[in-house]
């Protein structure tokens, strides 16, 4: 995923529309690296992919024809800033994905 997160976001998007004509997308925001985006109950330093890299994943399986619906689990506003920057850094990331503009 890392190496290419559209090319392997469009790859997961031909299997699962291979065998069913819907599908249901659950977006854990911990898949996100701690130092990009600091909001995951359990961090994870220099393992996830970078916000750029899941929001590019994720434009392309929302915007997908079998794309059936989105959930997003394991934000923990607790975990980010203060002043709340990194839970709107996410809601911009989110709205970027969803609006099918290139992030």
């Amino acid at each position: 995923m890392a190496a290419d997160p559209v090319a392997a976001a469009r790859e997961a998007a031909t299997a699962l529309t291979a065998t069913a004509d819907r599908f249901l997308l659950h977006f854990d925001v911990d898949v996100i690296d701690f130092y990009d985006l600091p909001a995951a109950n359990w961090p994870e330093y220099n393992k996830g992919l970078t916000l750029a890299d899941a929001t590019a994943a994720l434009a392309v399986l929302v915007g997908h024809p079998g794309g059936a619906g989105l959930t997003v689990t394991e934000f923990n506003p607790d975990r980010g800033e203060p002043d709340g920057s990194t839970a709107r850094t996410l809601a911009a990331a989110l709205a970027t994905a969803l609006s099918g503009r290139p992030y």
